[in-house]
């Protein structure tokens, strides 16, 4: 799904848009058939008060958001986001409408374990802490973690280049506990996913690590970054839900 992703960037610059969405509602059907077969809807619990309702909620974090769930900037009352498609369909397997909940990032699963709304789904890597408190879906999609450095920067390439060095990540995530682990890097962690990139620019940070979405959709447009090296790891993003839900999930 990491290779799709990546295609699409490519694609975007030599095809038409209706093209492009061809092919991403393909594979969002693809992925409804994966992850929440269509014999859900006999179930109970949350997803049945979602059927009598007519209306499922959904948790995201649309500030700085880009590419999973973000505001167009032509039409700013308007979401879009590959993550947008993909609720859209779920949302049409079910035949109920969808309800945004605008939520910030870091308390997402608080919110979700609360009751405010019924699934989280907003580039949420799926982590064994994270397990604990929230369940998963099966993966919808497949990630990397990305350098970016200073398009004049030429000290890192890889990984172990970022020994030493001050590197922007983004809070509670898997790059950041590889940052960690290397033991002598300063870390910088930030909350929002346009900041790291602003302070690389401006020099207050060597390097940001993020996952390969992020990092593609900020560094690649902007002349004063650049990607570097391959794709470090690899991880899953999954829809998340309240424990009590267990008997959805297995369906």
């Amino acid at each position: 799904m990491r290779r799709f992703h990546e295609m699409l960037i490519v694609m975007a610059m030599k095809y038409p848009p209706f093209v492009i969405r061809s092919i991403v509602v393909l594979q969002i059907c693809l992925w409804l058939m994966y992850f929440f077969p269509t014999d859900a809807c006999a179930h109970q619990d949350t997803l049945e008060k979602i059927k009598n309702s007519g209306t499922m909620t959904w948790g995201f974090d649309a500030e700085g958001g880009a590419p999973y769930v973000f505001h167009d900037p032509a039409h700013p009352t308007k979401l879009i986001g590959f993550e947008v498609e993909l609720v859209d369909a779920i949302a049409r397997e079910l035949g109920v409408e969808v309800q945004y909940f605008q939520n910030a990032w870091d308390s997402i699963l608080l919110s979700l374990q609360r009751g405010d709304f019924d699934i989280a789904l907003n580039g949420i890597e799926i982590t064994p802490e994270r397990a604990q408190s929230v369940l998963f879906t099966r993966p919808y999609y497949v990630y990397a973690e990305q350098i970016v450095v200073r398009a004049s920067d030429n000290r890192m390439n890889r990984l172990e280049d970022l020994h030493g060095k001050k590197v922007g990540t983004l809070y509670n995530t898997e790059a950041k506990r590889l940052l960690e682990e290397m033991g002598d890097v300063a870390v910088s962690v930030y909350s929002g996913q346009v900041e790291p990139f602003k302070d690389l620019s401006l020099n207050r940070i060597d390097a940001v690590l993020v996952d390969l979405p992020i990092a593609a959709y900020y560094a690649k447009p902007n002349p004063q970054l650049r990607m570097v090296g391959g794709a470090v790891g690899e991880g899953y993003y999954g829809v998340a839900l309240r424990r009590e839900d267990a008997a959805w999930r297995k369906s």
